[in-house]
């Protein structure tokens, strides 16, 4: 199980190593060295023979050469969307490669699941000693970007951008959004779940803190699958009386544990930021007062759209002069319609439903569908933030390994 970790960590958080090394590329060398070794390269090929992985491949393809057909015919030759799209496609390729040579007697939906929970607990602990330990963050420095480091340490005050993670900020904590849901669905599914369990939730929400307030989110929608699965009431108050009470206890302990100097820093800074919109709807009955949600309605709201950018876009994704977003605009709604337009956009749309259509119908449990059609909504309501649904790899290769054992399983396929 080591190298499963190991393996999806570089995959997952695809951060730099050394030079133009970046980790999904040693995640990649990794997994085929490994198959090559053991004479099973032609697991790889296995994945051709299922339509839903065989979809999403030339689906990637066919929406890249499309974004760059659109650019230049209007005249833009802006190819920065096209690259994230490019990006995606890779990260299919790589995905299936290293799922191809895990060690598992077979993919199944709680082996992945578990895994994934796993990866990002590793990922809490690193953040969390990245945050009380000065030496621990300056080692998570030399595996981020410069520039996401700086940031972190001018714009943050240091408590945000401690992963070691190639993506620091939104799509980070998208994911980690995502994979609370998925622990909720865990714990809300097990007859039995260990303390272990809601300790991984706990890291997994700290996690997020760390990484942005958009991982919230994901508590948010991790309740919601919890009052429409289809369980025993009693199954879910016994989930939220334990939840409370080991958290209440967790709490407790890091306040005893934490040096004061660094819970006083926690209190007065880290809590009231993550909290900020929660806290200026107490205070005042409205949500005005939080800076960072008032600026991206803004965006919404005030956004110039011609009627050319409404209907096919302008073919801009970045700012013609090369810095910044187009028309300063990071919302992810606005940044595909003012590429291209409706049209465009709903191209877009329609490929991320690929990842899900078919898991979708192939799973014959209801708690499944629920599962699957409120990360899906989940995906789209985070989508509003910033530009995830259809471009971030670093998101959509976690939605790939996680809903590719409803294919599988299905489908009869030995990987």
């Amino acid at each position: 199980m080591v190298y499963n970790t190991f393996v999806l960590f570089l995959l997952f958080f695809c951060f730099p190593i050394v030079g133009p090394l970046n980790s999904i590329f040693l995640a990649l060398f990794m997994a085929l060295g490994k198959l090559l070794y053991k004479g099973k390269s032609n697991l790889i090929f296995r994945w051709y023979k299922i339509p839903y992985t065989y979809l999403l491949i030339w689906g990637s393809i066919g929406i890249t050469i499309l974004c760059a057909v659109w650019s230049i015919w209007l005249g833009a030759k802006d190819f920065s969307l096209t690259t994230a799209y490019a990006s995606v496609f890779i990260g299919i390729i790589i995905t299936l490669v290293v799922t191809s040579s895990l060690n598992s007697a077979k993919l199944d939906v709680d082996v992945v699941e578990a895994l994934i929970v796993d990866v990002f607990c590793v990922q809490a602990i690193i953040s969390i000693g990245a945050f009380v330990s000065p030496k621990i963050l300056e080692i998570v420095h030399h595996f981020q970007f410069a520039h996401d480091a700086e940031k972190a340490e001018t714009s943050y005050n240091g408590f945000r951008g401690l992963a070691v993670s190639g993506r620091l900020y939104f799509e980070f904590a998208a994911s980690c959004g995502l994979v609370t849901i998925i622990q909720f669905k865990r714990l809300s599914l097990a007859r039995r779940a260990s303390f272990i369990e809601y300790v991984k939730l706990f890291l997994i929400i700290i996690c997020g803190f760390f990484a942005g307030r958009t991982s919230l989110v994901g508590v948010g929608f991790g309740f919601l699958y919890l009052v429409f699965c289809r369980t025993n009431i009693g199954g879910k108050f016994r989930f939220l009386a334990r939840f409370t009470i080991i958290t209440v206890g967790l709490i407790g302990i890091v306040v005893i544990i934490l040096p004061p100097d660094t819970l006083m820093f926690l209190t007065d800074h880290v809590l009231p930021w993550v909290f900020d919109l929660f806290i200026k709807y107490t205070e005042s009955g409205s949500t005005e007062g939080s800076h960072s949600f008032n600026t991206l309605n803004e965006m919404y709201e005030y956004v110039t759209i011609t009627d050319q950018e409404w209907f096919i876009g302008s073919g801009y994704y970045m700012s013609p002069s090369g810095t910044g977003y187009y028309k300063s605009v990071d919302a992810g709604y606005l940044r595909q319609l003012l590429y291209w337009g409706v049209v465009g956009s709903a191209v877009s749309y329609l490929f991320t439903l690929l990842f899900f259509i078919k898991p979708y119908k192939l799973t014959k449990s209801i708690n499944e569908k629920l599962f699957i059609f409120i990360i899906l909504i989940y995906t789209y309501f985070t989508h509003y933030k910033g530009d995830l649904a259809s471009t971030s790899r670093f998101y959509l290769d976690i939605i790939l390994f996680l809903l590719l054992p409803y294919v599988v399983k299905n489908r009869k396929v030995t990987v």
